[in-house]
C-alpha cells in the first residue's frame, strides 16, 4: 500500500505517494539533489534554480549512462568467458 510523503527539492516541496520500500531511496536521491544543489549554488552563485537543476539531473544521467555502460560491458565479458569455458568442456567431454 502507497504512503505519502514529502521531500523537498531545491526549495520546493513535494507530496509523493510511494510504496515503503522506496521512501528511503527516494529520500536519499532528495538529499543527493540538494547537496548537489547547495554545493553548485555556492560556487556559483551567478545561475539560477533551474539551471542548476538542470545541470544536477545532466551530471546524473551521465552517471547513470557510464554505469550501464560498465555494467553491459562487464556482462558481454562474462558472457565471452561462459561460451569460452563451455567450449572447452565439450571440448574436453567429447575427447573422453
Amino acid at each position: 500500500m502507497k504512503q505519502n510523503i514529502k521531500i523537498k527539492i531545491a526549495g520546493d516541496e513535494y507530496q509523493l505517494a510511494v510504496e515503503p520500500d522506496l521512501e528511503e531511496g527516494i529520500r536519499a536521491a532528495a538529499d543527493r539533489i540538494n547537496e548537489n544543489v547547495d554545493y553548485l549554488l555556492d560556487h556559483y552563485g551567478n545561475v539560477s534554480p533551474k539551471q542548476v537543476l538542470g545541470i544536477v539531473l545532466l551530471r546524473e544521467e551521465v552517471k547513470l549512462i557510464e554505469l550501464q555502460r560498465k555494467n553491459a560491458g562487464e556482462a558481454g565479458e562474462m558472457d565471452r568467458e561462459l561460451e569460452a569455458l563451455n567450449a572447452e568442456l565439450d571440448e574436453y567431454l567429447l575427447s573422453r
